[in-house]
């Protein structure tokens, strides 16, 4: 009877040890190989909203990536109060835009807390990515939204992994469209930006968070003061598109 108990536990063992060996595989390969397509995308989509807010669909289409507290623990505290702060600005200014968000999310956690809370009442989604290129949940936003998919702008975690392959997605996906890269909002886990893996990418412009934003204050100032002129060759890479 003893014998017959300690060869069950063995195989208890076993089974226990084998689980923890293959189940990170298996989530490793189910999101390897999981479909990429803008079809099988859409399901994996959660509006912000029901009915969408409203949006300019003239302006351009923010994409945060992956924004979420399990990979910002691996960036440098000082480079990821940084980044937050970059991303938090840059969301906050395309809320009062009326930009369409996209906030991409890699297989589990949420999106920082202080970037959440700009996108309350306003244009976003949410896409579930099954890996590390998140172009399709980006333009099955557009398609399911009416978000522009011919202007994006991208910032977020990590430069060399999931923005490089889900710019360079978007690029492949939509050969006519421009990316907007923002440097100061982009980390790899080593708290570089490190774009240089990005600087040849065709139709990509990597900008200055103060590029992005620097409209928005002209147009608030024009308002302010009625006299005041801004040509309109004086808009940043925002209203052009990137250089090929």
């Amino acid at each position: 009877m003893d014998r017959f108990f300690r060869g069950l536990l063995v195989v208890l063992a076993v089974l226990v040890l084998a689980a923890l060996v293959l189940s990170p595989v298996a989530v490793f390969v189910y999101h390897q190989l999981g479909s990429d397509d803008v079809e099988s995308a859409l399901k994996r989509l959660q509006p912000g909203s029901t009915p969408m807010a409203p949006f300019d669909p003239a302006e351009p289409t923010l994409v945060v990536v992956d924004m979420q507290a399990r990979y910002l623990e691996s960036i440098p505290d000082a480079e990821t109060a940084k980044i937050v702060h970059a991303v938090e600005r840059l969301v906050a200014d395309a809320a009062r835009r009326g930009r369409p968000i996209v906030l991409l999310e890699y297989y589990s956690g949420s999106t920082h807390d202080d970037i959440m809370r700009h996108v309350q009442g306003k244009a976003f989604c949410i896409g579930g990515k099954l890996r590390n290129d998140g172009s399709a949940e980006a333009l099955a936003a557009c398609k399911a939204y009416g978000f522009n998919q011919d202007r994006f702008v991208v910032c977020g975690v990590y430069t060399s992994y999931c923005v490089f392959s889900t710019v360079q997605g978007l690029r492949k996906k939509a050969p006519d469209c421009s990316v907007l890269l923002v440097g100061e909002a982009c980390r790899d886990p080593d708290g570089t930006s490190n774009l240089s893996s990005l600087t040849d990418v065709d139709g990509v412009k990597i900008v200055s968070l103060s590029e992005v934003t620097r409209d928005h204050a002209k147009e608030m100032s024009q308002k302010a003061s009625p006299a005041s002129k801004v040509s309109a060759s004086a808009h940043s890479g925002l209203d052009a598109t990137a250089t090929r």
